[in-house]
Formats: structure tokens, sequence, C-alpha cells
């Protein structure tokens, strides 16, 4: 809708203000010409689309904003004349205009759709007998033709057939024939009349097992294709009696309308034809005159036909942003109550279901209307039924909110008294054990088949169709899936509108059938030596897929006196149980257990590394160096060498001189052998050096990497 907010129009209720697109541009022009011709008066609407509508009456066009009733605001009737000729010319689509002894006092305009873009399986059948002249069959061409002109042809669209029945079925148009519009205007424009008898019943029977078949173009039913069949006739039916044909179309999803033109018709065959409620299905004109001004309800109402699903079907189906897909199903009702289902592939719908509102909206009141607007993926609408129904028409609604929405539809009768049953059964029980009877509680009197539709992964379970009764396939694993929620469907094998769906949720019980496993095969840990007992030295961890005490398990070392270790049974915390020196032993090695409380085991590997520490000064091979060597010839003196049990930089050394002493031609060298630890220790060695010849100054140096010790000297 489009809100209208023109000053050169007085609206007389607020609501009128809320209009079509098309109805808005042909109401605004108008106005302006109201103004200009007629300068201090102003169009006056009276009624344009309005919340107060009564589902129960006839469908009006004012409910889709495409109807207004004006009149001038000076309230000159004797204005209407003319001002009927202008909303002619600004292009209304069909104008009333009172006569003279006409109460009214207004006229009444309306517009068509922009363009129906709904795709609709709609089959056109003319009556081609003799008491139809040839003139007269023309003015059916021309109306098929007009509302051909209101909707979408196309593939994805909407696909349209035409045939022609007298003394016998004349094929002219399959619904997969034309997927454009030129092409089937053309051929509708082409057929011929007949004139002979009026076999109404053949015509029936020929649209529901030839036109509306997927053979021959009509789309299948769970698709949520609307199928409408539109019948002309200005007569009785001869020939065989319609009820049976009338019954078996419309119980095969076909929305049936029934249009009897001049005083002959059979109203009472008319209303077994149309499909229910009569009121907005069957239509009576006074002669195939009135037929070219009965176009644009046509279309409007043909455009807005639900599609036909049959409950605990799944309808899958599209719908563009704020549009809507119509559905209605029928039935006798089993309970009081009817869910309907929703479930979005793409995009998001909103839901709106009723028994009284053909087209529900989220304009309609929520007394009238059930609605379910949220965001979740799967939506439920449940609709209760009025008291002592029977048979009662529900019909439900789907707006898209996103720009593409796909979605599945169903209907379910309420068959069970409650919408979810817990059962349970142990894992590893042999195929066959009983786990439910479904079929001790659902409304008694009726025989049920049953079927497990959803939610049984793997095959898990089986229902027994006849009794209901649901027991396992297999032997199931509770490691794999704890719980199942098997949808349950019911359905009466007398009457197959009774289908009904329930959930029964199915929980595995545990049994000790799996033993403790460690996350690792293998553990690796590490503590520095010299540490004191009880100290961290990390973790071996384990899980059992088992639940509750099944579960519950208790951690050990194997042989544990052997080793200077202790793991906590609890947490698989494992401390130091003994005081280690690395350069003793630098590593250990044992097993962890894992043991449940029915006795099952688990086992890994336990390294636990000794790291070093600084606790090792670097030791010379030699307690003292004695040497000789003559200061002008030679440089090089000796080489001292030390060593580090520690690793790493702890064992790593490095030599420093440190000290010299002279004593005529001995000469006392203190070398120093310091590690790269942190702190760092060291050790120091003393070398005695003899020279041949005296010297005054002589320059020692050790190399800090190989313990080299060469001199410089000056000498006498």
């Amino acid at each position: 809708f489009k809100y209208n907010n023109s000053t050169d129009i007085d609206f007389a209720e607020p609501d009128s203000r809320y209009m079509s697109y098309r109805l808005h541009r042909k109401l605004t022009a108008l106005a302006n010409a109201v103004k200009k011709r007629w300068p201090q008066t102003k169009l006056r609407v009276l009624q344009a689309w309005t919340s107060q509508i009564d589902p129960k009456k006839p469908r009006s066009l004012h409910y889709e904003g495409r109807a207004a009733n004006f009149l001038t605001s000076d309230g000159n009737a004797s204005r209407l004349g003319i001002l009927a000729g202008m909303a002619a010319s600004f292009g209304f689509d069909w104008i009333y205009y009172p006569n003279d002894n006409d109460a009214a006092g207004y006229i009444h305009a309306s517009v068509i759709p922009e363009i129906c873009q709904a795709a609709i399986d709609l089959a056109f059948i003319l009556d081609g007998s003799g008491s139809v002249s040839r003139t007269d069959f023309r003015k059916e061409i021309d109306f098929v033709k007009n509302v051909t002109t209101f909707f979408n042809v196309g593939a994805n669209a909407t696909r349209i057939a035409v045939f022609q029945y007298s003394d016998k079925v004349y094929p002219a148009i399959g619904l997969d024939d034309y997927f454009t519009k030129p092409s089937l205007l053309f051929a509708v424009d082409s057929v011929q009349y007949t004139g002979k008898s009026t076999r109404t019943a053949t015509a029936l029977d020929y649209a529901r097992t030839v036109i509306f078949t997927t053979a021959e173009g009509a789309r299948d039913s769970k698709l949520g294709v609307p199928k409408v069949a539109v019948l002309l006739t200005d007569g009785k039916s001869n020939g065989g009696s319609i009820t049976n044909p009338a019954r078996l179309i419309k119980e095969s999803g076909i929305n049936v309308f029934s249009i009897g033109v001049t005083g002959n018709v059979n109203v009472n065959e008319l209303n077994e034809i149309a499909s229910d409620p009569d009121d907005d299905h069957v239509f009576l004109l006074n002669s195939f005159d009135d037929v070219a001004g009965f176009v644009d309800q046509m279309s409007a109402i043909s455009c807005d036909e639900p599609a036909v699903v049959e409950p605990g079907d799944n309808t899958t189906t599209e719908v563009g942003e704020d549009d809507f897909k119509y559905f209605k199903t029928e039935c006798e009702a089993f309970g009081d109550e009817i869910t309907i289902e929703e479930r979005d592939i793409t995009g998001r719908v909103h839901v709106y279901a009723s028994v009284e509102a053909k087209n529900p909206s989220p304009l309609d009141h929520p007394a009238v209307v059930s609605r379910n607007e949220s965001s979740s993926p799967i939506k439920t609408v449940t609709i209760r039924l009025p008291s002592g129904s029977v048979t009662k028409l529900i019909y439900v609604s789907v707006q898209g909110q996103n720009e593409t929405n796909r979605f599945v539809l169903n209907i379910w009768d309420t068959l069970f008294n409650h919408s979810n049953y817990d059962a349970s059964v142990v894992e590893n029980s042999r195929p066959g054990t009983f786990v439910y009877d479904i079929s001790a509680d659902y409304r008694s009197g009726f025989q049920f088949l049953y079927k497990i539709i959803e939610g049984n992964y793997g095959n898990a379970f089986r229902i027994d169709s006849q009794t209901g009764i649901i027991t396992t396939n297999k032997f199931i694993d509770r490691e794999i899936l704890e719980t199942y929620r098997l949808s349950i469907l019911a359905q009466d094998d007398r009457l197959l509108c009774h289908r009904g769906k329930t959930q029964v949720t199915v929980t595995i019980k545990d049994v000790n059938d799996n033993k403790p496993t460690f996350i690792e095969a293998h553990f690796n840990l590490n503590v520095p030596e010299n540490e004191p007992i009880g100290v961290v030295v990390g973790s071996v961890s384990a899980i059992d897929r088992d639940k509750g005490i099944n579960a519950e398990f208790q951690y050990s070392i194997v042989n544990s006196s052997l080793v200077p270790f202790a793991v906590d049974p609890n947490t698989g915390v494992v401390r130091t149980a003994g005081v280690f020196d690395r350069e003793t032993i630098d590593s250990y090695d044992f097993t962890v257990v894992a043991r449940d409380t029915g006795n099952l085991t688990g086992s890994a590997k336990v390294t636990v590394t000794i790291s070093d520490v600084n606790d090792n000064a670097p030791i010379f091979n030699q307690t003292d160096y004695h040497t000789e060597f003559h200061p002008i010839q030679d440089q090089y003196i000796t080489t001292v060498f030390a060593t580090d049990r520690d690793i790493g930089l702890n064992g790593e050394v490095r030599y420093f001189v440190t000290g010299t002493k002279e004593s005529g031609t001995q000469w006392r060298l203190r070398i120093t052998a310091r590690d790269l630890g942190t702190p760092p220790l060291s050790s120091v060695v003393e070398s005695v050096i003899t020279t041949r010849v005296p010297c005054d100054v002589i320059l020692f140096r050790v190399d800090a990497v190989t313990g080299v010790v060469t001199a410089g000297s000056m000498c006498r």
C-alpha cells in the first residue's frame, strides 16, 4: 500500500488514505483535474481501503486498496456523470455510475493490479453449447483475453489453458503450449465456436484427468502453485450428473469458479461445481454483455486464489519480498485444532492463518487471524476450530521478508493428545527391543497408519505401520547420538486428510561399554633436576565416552614403587616423589593407567625428562700445567682444558687469564675456566712457565674457546 497525503483530496476516513500504487496515481490525477474544473471544490473519498472488513461477506476490492467511492466535496449529484467521465479519461479500469433511480450518490471505481505476479495454473472452461450464440461465444473469448492480460505469463509464472465443451470436449490450449503473452492471446483468439449440447460433467472430468496433470503441463501440487479452473455456462448441464465430477475435481486440489450467465442456469448446480465457500466462487451474470465488466473482479480473485494443500504433505515453494503466497486446506475436522508448520530454507517469512479470512494478512484483527512473525527458521501457528465444526476450511498466507524466500509448508490435524512423548532404551539393546507404543495416546475412533518421517538418523528405529509400536532397528551406540527426536506421522487409512504429527524423544541410556582413553598415547613431561619432592611435573588426561558413573575413573602409575613420581588419582596431575640428578639419570619412562568403575582400563606412556640446572663447575683435566718455552723463538706455550658435566650453556666453558706472577725465569699464570650458566660457575688452575732466557715483559694470552695459551715477549 501507498499512503496518499494529497491535500487536494478530502478523505472521510483516515484508513482511506491507504491504497494500491495504481489507485494512488489515478486518484491523485483525478483530484487535480477536479480542482481545476471546479475551483474551491475537492474530490471527496468516502471509502478506499478499510480495516473494517467483515470476512464473512463476499470479497471486496476495498480490502485490497484497489477500489474507491468518491464524489465532489460539495455533494452535488449533478456532477457525478461528469466525474465518471473524468475518471474514465484518467484510466480507472472499472467505473460504476449510478442511474437516476440509484440512491448511492457516489462513483465507485476500481483499478486492476499492476500485474499479477503469482504463479498459477489457470484453465478456462468455455461453454460452446448451442444456446450460446456465436456472438456471445466471442464475448467469452474476449473475457479470457482480458483476464489473461492481467497475468505474468511464463513457464515459471502463470500458465493458461483453454478448452471448449458442448457435445464433447474440444481441446484448444494446454498449460504448457504457450509461455509468452502475445502467442497465447493469438491462440485464444483462434478458438472456434462449436454450438452443440452442454456436457458440463465431461468438461470437469477432462479438466481433472487431462488439463491439470503434470503430463500436460500442470505443476506438482507440492510446489504450492494454485490450480484454478474458471467455468462459464449459460444453462443446465446435460448428458450426465455433475455430482461426482465436481467432487473429484475439487478433491484433486483444483479451485473451481463457476460463472453462470443468463437466468437459465441452475444455481444449485453452480454451487455444486464451485469450490467452497460459494460466496467466493459462484458468480451470476445477467447476460454475456456483463462478462466484460467482470474481468477486473475475476482477475483479482483468481490471482489471489490459494493453493490447495493436503494436511501432512510437504509443500515446497518460494515467495518474493513483501509478496504473499496463499494456501488452503479442507478436511473433516478430527480434533479441535489445526497446526500450520513452516520451515525456512532460504530467507525468512511471516505466517498468517485463519478460518474466516480467505487471504489472512498482518492487517487483519488478531481475533480473526493467528500469526507467527518471529525470526525463528521453524514457525508454527495453531488454529483452534469453532466448537461443533466438522468440515472446515483453513486459510494460510505466507509473506516474504527477504529478496528471495524458499520454504516448506505443512498443515497437521490434531490427532495426538500431546506434541511430544518421552521414551528411553538402553544402548546396545538387541534389534527389536520395545521403545514406545504411540497408539496408546491418540484420539480413538479411527484406524491409523504410522511412519517415522524425520529424526531417525542411521535408521536406528522402526515403527509398525499398523500398531504404532516403536522398536530398535539395530544396535544403538549412545556415544554416537544420545537423543533421537522422531517425528511420527499418523494417517487415517480411510480419510487421507486426517494426518497428524507428533514427536517421540528417545533418550539412549548408557552402559559401561567404553574404556577410558588417554588424549595422547605418549605424554612428554619435564622437571628441573634438584627440585624438592611434591613439585608438579605436568598432567595426564583421559576421557570416557560413557556417561554418569560409567564415565568415572581414576589414574595410577604401573609399578609406582619403581619410579620417583606420583599421579593424583582424580586429576591426573603428576608430581615428584624423589630428588633428581640429571647427570646421573636424565629421563624416566613409565606407564599410567585410567581405570573406570567397571574395571575397564586405558593406558598411556609417560616420559619425564630431567632438565639441567647449572650445578657443576668446569673441571680442568690437570691440577697444574708445567712447560718451558723460548720467548724469542716461540709463541705457543700450552693448552689448558676443562670439562663441565652440565649441558647446553651450563656446560659451555670459556677460559680467561686472571693473574700473572714473575720470579726470575719462572712465571706463574692463573687461568680461570667459567661456564655460561646463570649464575656462572668457575674453577682455577695454575700454569708454571719457565723461560730459557730472561725476559722483562711477557704478555700471556689464552684463547677463550680453545684454551690455547700463547705469549708475546720483550727479552734481553
